[in-house]
């Protein structure tokens, strides 16, 4: 049974994180693409080591990425921000995705971080406009998240993504590309997904 406590978070993140994906749809079209951890200093051979201090958090990717940024107002007059950093190879597109907003999020417990991922992985997968394959409920340095994947949708893509939650903070972790690519590229991709670090919040 859910209290009535539970059912105002799940509606104010949905009004947060609503108004968010909303300024993704503009900002993605644009690139074109779809608790303390250490930062590991050894690059593997044709990687790209990226290190966002204001955004947190440290990534191989196999090009050198683009970076937007865009504050927004949410539901409610509450400001936030969202950062986008993306990637792209012949074959695969990556990016990161943070999700920002001025009050704290508590996020601590599993009956707050649950909800909030449901509600995140059900915004993500109605943006994409993708049917969930497969997830997992997975944690970085006793951050919770969940890894999902979609299957290959209308415009021929299927994404694999990561999901992050923190205290001040959203992130999203993801590569798309066709489910035939995605296979041969899989050990690329888990090496992406393997490097990513969230810094001390």
């Amino acid at each position: 049974m859910r209290s009535d406590g539970d059912g105002d978070l799940r509606q104010t993140g949905v009004m947060r994180f609503r108004s968010l994906f909303l300024v993704l749809g503009v900002v993605a079209a644009s690139l074109g693409v779809a608790q303390a951890a250490p930062v590991r200093k050894i690059v593997p051979k044709g990687a790209v080591s990226f290190l966002s201090k204001p955004q947190r958090f440290a990534v191989w990717l196999p090009v050198k990425p683009t970076e937007l940024q865009q504050s927004t107002t949410l539901d409610g007059g509450e400001k936030g921000s969202m950062y986008l950093l993306g990637a792209e190879t012949q074959a695969i597109s990556y990016g990161v995705m943070v999700f920002r907003y001025e009050k704290a999020l508590d996020v601590s417990k599993p009956k707050t971080s649950i909800p909030t991922l449901d509600m995140m992985q059900n915004e993500t997968l109605r943006f994409l406009s993708e049917t969930l394959q497969s997830r997992r409920d997975i944690q970085l340095n006793g951050f919770a998240g969940r890894e999902m994947t979609t299957t290959e949708g209308k415009d021929g893509r299927a994404f694999r993504i990561r999901i992050f939650l923190t205290p001040t903070g959203i992130y999203h972790l993801f590569s798309g590309g066709s489910k035939a690519q995605m296979q041969k590229q899989a050990a690329q991709i888990d090496k992406v997904f393997d490097s990513f670090r969230i810094l001390p919040q």
